[in-house]
């Protein structure tokens, strides 16, 4: 899992490895697969939300050989019956993007969850250690104090109080 990890996405843009590995162990996060008996084809990182019933992904990807060929929507499929319907999840805003192919992989990205029935939430976007972030979502969101949920889901992922720090909102 944390090899795949590593190809997608860049150290400073994830929560650190042995934080991961100390929320999995310990249950605060899990994580599926798209595997068969010989080999992995995609995976997703997810934890639940009890407070409001939801599912927050953190990261979801099919690996690098089998993109664009329809796996990513049988885990999100996968993922929706895990989660009863009710999913959350973040993805960089490309109008921040720093390169021409980095914008052009945020789009495809929002496109992608886009035709899989999610929606951008524009009344909440937020950094994530300097990362501008999305919110999206494939169920009509509660009424919620945003910041202050976000933050609590990324002090569980992370197992640590450090949210404050790492989630700021910007407009």
């Amino acid at each position: 899992l944390f090899a795949m990890l590593d190809i997608d996405f860049p150290a400073m843009a994830r929560i650190p490895l042995f934080q991961l590995r100390a929320s999995l162990k310990k249950g605060r996060l899990r994580a599926v697969y798209l595997a068969d008996e010989r080999q992995r084809y995609g995976y997703a990182i997810y934890q639940r939300y009890a407070p409001q019933h939801l599912t927050h992904v953190l990261y979801l990807a099919a690996l690098p050989p089998y993109r664009s060929a329809g796996l990513g929507r049988t885990l999100m499929q996968r993922l929706n019956r895990l989660a009863g319907g009710r999913i959350l999840l973040d993805a960089e805003d490309p109008a921040y993007a720093k390169t021409a192919k980095e914008r052009n992989t945020d789009d495809k990205r929002i496109a992608f969850y886009r035709r899989n029935g999610y929606r951008v939430l524009p009344e909440f976007k937020f950094l994530n250690v300097g990362y501008h972030m999305l919110v999206l979502a494939n169920f009509a969101p509660p009424r919620v104090h945003w910041l202050r949920m976000y933050r609590a889901l990324y002090n569980n992922a992370n197992g640590l109080p450090v949210a404050r720090f790492l989630v700021t909102p910007y407009t």
